[in-house]
């Protein structure tokens, strides 16, 4: 049997935002990888399963739409993140407020999440995109 080496994933060619079975290793393989990437410092977790590539880009946050839509795609923004950046309010937000259908992903940095039912997204269908997202509109 022989010994895995982390050194040889390449995440330079993959993106900002990506989940275990992006880096084509065998789970024995991943249980060694993914620790010693995130110590150290080429992935960090984002939740829901999925990472942030930090070899791609150091800059995680720049990815934090990325990562929501990946882990909830049907996730829409709400609340203080809608109301700042539509301008109706200066104060920024300390976290991307996303409302998901139940049940929520599981906590990830940098989100709060809202909790509605199927029937809210039918009712309130998002007006337009914000930061590259659908959103609601401030009325």
């Amino acid at each position: 049997m022989t010994s895995f080496d982390p050194t040889t994933v390449d995440l330079s060619t993959l993106p900002p935002v990506v989940r275990e079975s992006n880096f084509r290793l065998t789970d024995a393989e991943n249980e060694v990888f993914v620790p010693w990437a995130e110590t150290n410092g080429l992935l960090k977790p984002a939740g829901a399963g999925l990472y942030y590539n930090l070899v791609c880009d150091p800059n995680w946050e720049n990815h934090l739409v990325t990562a929501v839509l990946m882990a909830q795609p049907k996730a829409v923004l709400v609340g203080p993140t809608v109301l700042h950046g539509f301008g109706c309010q200066t104060q920024i937000p300390g976290a991307l407020w996303v409302a998901s259908p139940q049940p929520l992903p599981t906590n990830m940095l940098g989100v709060k999440w809202v909790a509605k039912p199927h029937s809210w997204f039918r009712e309130f269908a998002p007006g337009t995109r914000l930061y590259g997202m659908p959103s609601l509109t401030p009325q």
